[in-house]
């Protein structure tokens, strides 16, 4: 037997109705959602195309940067001699953790970017001339 047509209206709103349950309640909330509210998130993923799963996959993607990132910058400072992953900073051959870390990358990042618009034909567009 074939499933009703949901109208676009009932299907925002078991998307957002499933969306809530699974936010407010984590694994509890996958329990309680219900079979029309699944149709309705498939069918939503279906409708938003190859372009925003591509975008979903880019903001996981980002999600894991940040989880290393936060991980790193928690390590203990004395992993040099311990052995296994960190942020140094050479030549001073020191590590780097927390804010330390944070403040050597904004700075490394800041005289990339100095750098490139040195260099960027398009922000030296009118000193060409």
């Amino acid at each position: 037997m074939a499933e009703p047509e949901l109208t676009p209206m009932q299907v925002i709103e078991l998307t957002a109705s499933a969306i809530k349950k699974v936010h407010l309640r984590g694994r509890r909330g996958v329990e309680m959602v219900t079979h029309d509210e699944i149709v309705a998130v498939i069918g939503t993923l279906l409708d938003m195309g190859a372009g925003a799963l591509a975008g979903l996959e880019e903001a996981l993607a980002e999600d894991r940067d940040a989880v290393r990132y936060r991980w790193l910058r928690m390590r203990n400072p004395d992993a040099i001699e311990a052995g296994g992953v960190f942020a140094g900073l050479t030549p001073d051959n020191v590590v780097l953790t927390g804010e330390d870390l944070d403040q050597a990358i904004d700075a490394a990042m800041a005289e990339v970017d100095v750098a490139m618009a040195a260099t960027s034909p398009i922000l030296n567009e009118g000193e060409q001339r």
